[in-house]
């Protein structure tokens, strides 16, 4: 089979309906071969559907789908060469990673030399996100021996297709960390940390989001090791980066928040936890609603400090939210 090759996505009149509820209707559309396109609007508006009708999973909808040159409205999923990531990823669960992303290929009965290429990246620095995004995923299911190896691979591509110096070897340096520091090899976190900060410090451009993402990393290894001096300088800076750099309601701030009030609290502050995780309260209710996980974590946060100030009615009041937002 040969390599695959960009072309170009045209949707013209694309409708679907659901009965009397109209989905999408009368949707023109032209995607650049290699363009990156992204669809953005609120929940329900339609996003996913669209995603799944170029794929070719659901109901058939009118008007074209034009994938090149070919209308492959009416063809189904397996013919129209067309990859697509779930948000749940969609993963066999007997399977590991490598065989998740082997299955397809084998489907299409590609080479075996060729399947292994594409499961371990070759040497383009495109590839490395791939293993890195794979090597984060093996991390969020605990094989953390799996995730070294491909964020180590992930390193050494950047490092050869781009320089020692470039930012994204930076980034490959801070996901490393993060696997030693889940592996308990503190020492070696805090060194891959480092190198990323300073990398990330010398780099041609605006990555002040980047640095503030590494002493994020770095303040709460300190926190690990019980460095909560060290962790609260390096929260301070990592805020006040997020808070020049960032929109006042981002929730990377209300991270910062709550992470820096955590660290206060253990060095015997009072007043600056409340205020920060009060403040970090509001953009996760604000930006999230009163029932995600993070606003829940961080209503008792606030709740523990509050009764750890003497305020036991502010704190009953809050675990009071709590218990009735799982109700509901």
């Amino acid at each position: 089979m040969p390599e695959s090759v960009s072309v170009n996505v045209r949707l013209r009149k694309v409708g679907l309906a659901f009965g009397d509820n109209v989905v999408l209707r009368d949707i023109d559309l032209d995607i650049e071969p290699g363009e990156f396109f992204a669809f953005l609007g609120p929940s329900g508006s339609g996003k996913s559907t669209l995603l799944r009708l170029i794929a070719g999973f659901g109901p058939t909808p009118s008007g074209q789908v034009l994938i090149g040159d070919e209308d492959v409205a009416r063809l189904p999923p397996w013919k129209r060469n067309v990859g697509m990531v779930f948000q749940n990823y969609a993963l066999w669960p007997h399977l590991s990673v490598r065989k998740n992303v082997a299955f397809g290929l084998e489907e299409r009965r590609l080479a075996a030399a060729e399947i292994r290429r594409r499961e371990i990246g070759a040497t383009h620095p495109d590839y490395a996100m791939s293993i890195s995004v794979l090597g984060d995923l093996l991390s969020e299911m605990g094989d953390f021996e799996g995730s070294q190896r491909h964020h180590e691979q992930a390193l050494s591509i950047r490092r050869q297709a781009l320089g020692a110096s470039d930012p994204t070897v930076g980034w490959s340096l801070r996901s490393l960390g993060h696997v030693h520091r889940n592996l308990g090899d503190f020492e070696t976190a805090q060194a891959l940390f480092q190198e990323s900060l300073e990398i990330l410090e010398d780099a041609e451009g605006d990555y002040r989001h980047d640095i503030s993402v590494t002493l994020h990393s770095q303040a709460l290894l300190a926190m690990d090791i019980g460095d909560f001096e060290r962790a609260r300088d390096l929260m301070e800076r990592c805020l006040a980066i997020r808070e020049r750099v960032l929109n006042p309601d981002h929730p990377d701030i209300a991270e910062c928040l709550a992470d820096c009030a955590r660290i206060l609290f253990r060095l015997g502050d009072q007043e600056r936890p409340i205020d920060f995780t009060t403040r970090a309260l509001s953009i996760y209710e604000q930006v999230f609603g009163a029932h995600h996980r993070r606003t829940v974590l961080t209503t008792a946060q606030l709740a523990v400090l509050e009764f750890f100030s003497g305020d036991e009615e502010s704190a009953a009041a809050l675990y009071s939210r709590i218990r009735d937002g799982q109700r509901g």
